[in-house]
């Protein structure tokens, strides 16, 4: 699913000639694409993989029937949103800020006929940026790498060295479950002695 380069920021564009058959797509349209986006932001916060399928497909569809009535500005941000799910739950957070901005997008459609003027850059450029592997997913590139060329790995300090990046790898993966916060906000602390 592609994020259409050109830049929706321009003066808002004025969506045809204003007709009463058209005045019912954009009706039909800023009805239907509410009701997907509902569906996409529910999948989006009750996570995991299954789910973010859903999201990604209902903002798909948004971007699909959007292009077909030369909303070029819902297009682009349904795009964007459905590329940043793609890249996991790490960029769920400009997701969202994209599936807001798209629930405003739509509220002005249904209000005024028109998409109004605004920049969607940010989510474009957060969708369409490569993300780093993370260290743990290296070191574990870096071991099956090493099993591979050394599958019988007699020789003592390589057989160190597979083992080591598997318990680097497994390492950071523990601290990374790690940082979510022990306790939730207000929790009370436990009595004992304070440091």
């Amino acid at each position: 699913m592609g994020i259409p380069l050109g830049s929706a920021a321009a003066a808002p564009k004025r969506i045809r000639r204003r007709t009463p058959e058209m005045d019912q797509r954009l009706s039909d349209f800023a009805g239907q694409a509410a009701a997907r986006l509902n569906a996409a932001e529910s999948a989006l916060i009750r996570g995991g993989a299954p789910q973010a399928q859903i999201a990604r497909a209902a903002l798909g569809a948004i971007a699909a029937s959007a292009a077909r009535i030369g909303l070029s500005r819902c297009e682009t941000i349904a795009h964007a949103g459905a590329e940043l799910i793609a890249q996991g739950e790490d960029a769920y957070p400009m997701a969202l800020r994209g599936l807001m901005r798209l629930r405003e997008v739509l509220d002005a459609i249904a209000a005024g006929g028109r998409e109004p003027p605004g920049a969607d850059d940010d989510l474009v450029a957060a969708a369409t940026q490569t993300l780093p592997p993370s260290i743990a997913d290296t070191l574990a590139q870096a071991r099956e790498r090493l099993m591979e060329i050394a599958p019988g790995a007699r020789d003592p300090r390589l057989a160190a060295i597979i083992d080591r990046l598997a318990d680097l790898s497994a390492e950071i993966g523990h601290h990374r479950q790690d940082e979510a916060p022990a306790k939730p906000p207000g929790a009370r602390r436990s009595k004992g002695p304070r440091p």
